[in-house]
This record gives structure tokens, C-alpha cells and sequence, in this order.
């Protein structure tokens, strides 16, 4: 019979499986099936910053940007300390046209860590321009965000 320590492991182990098919289908561009994994690895780790991280991403990617908010949100309460959390809160904030609340977020993480992408999508984007809910640039920057090495 296996202990109750080994089960408990075992089933953390699948929920990390969860997120890892996740992030591989997001990066996949299979964002429906990516939904359902990040979706089921949150029901199981509501506050594990990686994960909140990546379903913003996925959210706004997909044109959902005011439901992302409050997973970025809770990424950065969970993690007040990573530079992704809040970069991600800036592209969330950005694709809700909350601007200079993004603006803020990216120069936070900035603070926490040197960024040459996120600075440069910091200079393209501090000008006023039309609507960016979920616009090319967003998009672009998000996936090459999420695809890069990071500290998750």
C-alpha cells in the first residue's frame, strides 16, 4: 500500500503536468485546448503565480483582455517580487487601454529586472494611440514574452 505522502506527491505531479501541457499548447498556438489545461491546473493552484501569469497571457492573447486583469492582478499580489508578473499586468492594463497603468506596471518590473523587449515595447507604446485591445503589437509582444527564458 503507498503512503499518503506518496499519493499527495504524485497528484502534484499531475497538476504540474497540467500546467506544463499548458504552456506547450499556448506556445503551440492550440489555445483552446491550452484554456482547458491552464483552467485545470488554477482549479488545483488558485495562486501560484506562473500559472495566473500564463492565463493572463492567454486571455489577452485571445482578445479577452478586462478577464485577464484580475488573473495578472493576482499574479503580481502573489508574487510582488517578479518582473513577469507585472509585465504581464502591463499588457493586461495596455490591451484594456488603461495606459498609464501600464506604463507604470512595465517600469516596475523594470526596476525588478533589465528587459531590452520590455523596454522597447515601453518607448513604442508611451505615446497616446488608438484602441490596443488586443492589437498585432500586443499579441506579438505577449508570445514573445511567454517564449522567452523567464524566471517562472
Amino acid at each position: 500500500m503507498r503512503s499518503r505522502s506518496w499519493k499527495a506527491k504524485q497528484r502534484g505531479t499531475e497538476r504540474h503536468g497540467e500546467f506544463i501541457a499548458g504552456k506547450f499548447e499556448f506556445e503551440h498556438g492550440n489555445v483552446d485546448q491550452a484554456h482547458r489545461y491552464f483552467d485545470s491546473a488554477l482549479r488545483f493552484q488558485s495562486e501560484n503565480s506562473t500559472i495566473l501569469i500564463y492565463y493572463a497571457a492567454l486571455l489577452v492573447r485571445t482578445g479577452k483582455p478586462t478577464q485577464a486583469l484580475p488573473y495578472a492582478q493576482r499574479a503580481v499580489r502573489t508574487a510582488p517580487n517578479s518582473p513577469d508578473a507585472y509585465t504581464i499586468l502591463g499588457y493586461s492594463q495596455f490591451a484594456c487601454d488603461r495606459t498609464k497603468e501600464a506604463i507604470a506596471s512595465w517600469k516596475h518590473s523594470l526596476e525588478l529586472r533589465p528587459d531590452s523587449a520590455v523596454q522597447q515595447f515601453l518607448a513604442k507604446h508611451s505615446v497616446k494611440t488608438p484602441s490596443r485591445r488586443t492589437s498585432p503589437s500586443v499579441k506579438a509582444a505577449i508570445l514573445s514574452f511567454t517564449t522567452r527564458q523567464t524566471d517562472f
